[in-house]
């Protein structure tokens, strides 16, 4: 279902600057206050580093130049909401708004004369994945303000793949029965993970239940309660179905329950009895433990003296978290980059129009902006000609007289 544009967790937000003709020099939002990393690397070795945030930057040996081999990095990322709010960093190209999946500034700060000569690698971590996003390339302003120009498609990514799979599969398997974002024919399955009873989270419990749901009825009454609100039907047994072809298809639904944020009552008070599920919890992981002390390794023992280790102190390094999704992307030039997609494009929102008016005996030391947390747009309001005191939030050339209204005193 589309939502209007301007009802999505829309905050107007107002912000106060010192104005110096048409330069606006905000103290507030500036991308000097997000935490900047470095990093100082040799560029005749391949090298992976790994951000705080999660970010994986590839660069191969001899992919940047320099007048000597060590050059040292600083790199700020910017994924949240409150991040691209306080940096200042709007998200806008050329006027448009644009909807962010991230951004990333990636800079030589050593004194070498060190620029990319060859591709770097850049994967950023995103909560999911947007078919229709591209690489915008930032273009710092003479009022210190970023503009997003020269939008490239993004490359292919296997995870984007998996999806698309597991799309297809929904369609074919599950559709008819179950939306995501919705109760259907049977009930919604976004987050149903997190509604796996009596263990949560239990990915081969869930698998077990589409492969033979009849069979799992019989002791547990979570499904048999789901069974009874959606008319009494056992629901469709898929026993062909792969752990693979599953995984695909459970991908592709958390990835657009995350996308699609719904806000919906799944109801689970009513499908459950609360001592009987204590019961049914307790003796599952009673069954877990139990196969778990059954399982036995051998291992063998050798006599004889350790050698001394030479290997020196390992490094401490974050394990690989497979579930987790990454933008990817090259880049050939130092600078800000923005995971973005044009606005109108959302199939979830609609076009709207905002009008601000404001009525103030400061008005020329106010900035305004647009913030949509859901969609990830934050937009700078322009003055309207002609109009004292009236701010809009569309391109200045894209002005039309039908108007939303917002008055601030």
């Amino acid at each position: 279902m589309k939502k209007p544009l301007l009802v999505i967790c829309l905050l107007a937000t107002v912000i106060y600057a010192c104005n110096h003709g048409n330069n606006t020099l905000n103290k507030l939002l500036n991308t000097g206050r997000l935490p900047a990393e470095t990093f100082v690397i040799d560029i005749s070795r391949d090298t992976i580093l790994t951000t705080q945030k999660g970010a994986q930057i590839r660069i191969p040996k001899k992919a940047i130049s320099a007048d000597d081999n060590i050059v040292k990095l600083e790199v700020k990322e910017a994924y949240s909401m409150r991040d691209i709010v306080k940096a200042g960093l709007t998200t806008q190209s050329d006027g448009q708004p644009l909807s962010s999946g991230g951004m990333m500034y990636i800079n030589a700060v050593s004194k070498n004369n060190a620029r990319i000569t060859q591709k770097i690698f850049v994967a950023t971590p995103t909560p999911y994945l947007e078919k229709s996003m591209q690489l915008f390339k930032g273009e710092v302003q003479a009022d210190s303000t970023i503009n997003w120009t020269a939008p490239t498609p993004l490359p292919q990514n296997p995870q984007l793949a998996a999806l698309v799979k597991g799309e297809i599969m929904f369609q074919n398997n599950c559709a008819a029965c179950h939306a995501i974002d919705k109760h259907f024919t049977g009930p919604a399955l976004g987050g149903v993970m997190a509604r796996v009873l009596p263990v949560v989270g239990d990915k081969a419990h869930l698998y077990e239940f589409i492969r033979n749901p009849a069979k799992v009825m019989q002791t547990e009454s979570y499904f048999l309660c789901l069974k009874n609100q959606y008319g009494g039907v056992v629901m469709t047994a898929f026993p062909n179905l792969t752990d693979e072809e599953l995984d695909a298809i459970h991908g592709y639904i958390e990835n657009e329950y995350k996308r699609i944020n719904p806000n919906y009552d799944i109801n689970l008070a009513a499908c459950y009895d609360s001592c009987r599920l204590y019961n049914e919890v307790a003796g599952k992981w009673k069954q877990i433990k139990a196969s778990l002390e059954k399982e036995t390794v051998d291992l063998a023992v050798e006599k004889k003296e350790a050698s001394p280790d030479t290997t020196g102190t390992l490094q401490k390094v974050s394990p690989d978290n497979q579930e987790s999704l990454y933008y990817q992307f090259t880049i050939e030039a130092f600078g800000w980059y923005n995971i973005d997609m044009m606005l109108r494009n959302k199939v979830e929102v609609i076009a709207g129009e905002l009008t601000v008016h404001i009525k103030s005996t400061d008005e020329n030391k106010l900035n305004l902006y647009l913030v949509i947390p859901s969609l990830k747009v934050f937009e700078s309001g322009g003055s309207l000609e002609n109009e004292t005191g009236s701010y809009g939030f569309l391109p200045l050339t894209a002005r039309s007289h039908c108007r939303r209204t917002l008055k601030l005193t």
